[in-house]
């Protein structure tokens, strides 16, 4: 179930039923053995201005991942950059609940996982908190009456901006060229400035899965890397 008309501390679980959807009781379950760390709904609560704390270690800088999908990208990145905090946020539960469990396999305590709409991001995040934003392939929602729902908006970015420390950035990737033509004019229109941040991120170019889907088909992508000067 998407999240695309709840705010972030809506407890959307109780109104789903866990024999329909099995990933609602994996998110919810109170056996310690099986509980994943999945910040959702009321458990956002308090989260704002507070990240740095929920990590085992504190991390030298944040890095968000919106629609971190199955966690496969952000998992990498964890990997490499150990000192690095990565939290990665999704809308739907199946997608929470696996990018969580691979984090687990794979023994990775620099990651976090959260469910929520990422348009609500200045509600869950204070100013300043993140050192990078990774936004990889987002659904361009092409049909005109669904554009509504498309994540970047010149307010989206103004929150982004605030969210987002100085020295740090957005890297934004998308197959879709009209959606990228979009969100490039919006931030040119921003006060974000067209260059990589200093973040040891932006030194690896690791393949996601959709783009991999995309180069072996022939097609290309976008991508722009913004900053916060």
């Amino acid at each position: 179930m998407a999240l695309l008309n709840h705010t972030p501390f809506d407890n959307i679980h109780s109104q789903l039923d866990s024999s329909i959807n099995p990933y609602v009781s994996m998110v919810e379950s109170n056996d310690l053995e099986r509980t994943l760390a999945i910040f959702h709904g009321e458990k956002l609560k308090g989260a704002k201005g507070n990240w740095r704390e929920q990590f085992s270690a504190p991390p030298k800088k944040h890095i968000l991942e919106i629609g971190c999908h199955l966690g496969a990208t952000l998992c990498d990145y964890a990997e490499l950059i150990p000192d690095y905090g990565f939290i990665g946020v999704d809308v739907t539960f199946k997608r929470v609940v696996t990018a969580a469990q691979r984090a687990r396999q794979r023994g990775l305590d620099n990651v976090l996982i959260a469910m929520f709409n990422a348009k609500f991001i200045e509600q869950i995040f204070e100013n300043n908190e993140l050192d990078d934003v990774l936004v990889f392939f987002p659904d361009p929602w092409e049909k005109r009456r669904q554009r509504k729902h498309r994540l970047f908006s010149q307010g989206f970015i103004e929150d982004l901006y605030k969210v987002t420390k100085s020295g740090g950035g957005i890297w934004f990737k998308t197959d879709h060229k009209n959606y990228s033509n979009e969100v490039a004019k919006a931030f040119f229109d921003s006060s974000f400035r067209l260059t990589a941040s200093n973040s040891l991120v932006h030194k690896y170019q690791l393949e996601t899965t959709f783009q991999r889907k995309f180069r072996l088909q022939g097609k290309p992508y976008y991508e722009y890397k913004w900053s916060k000067i």
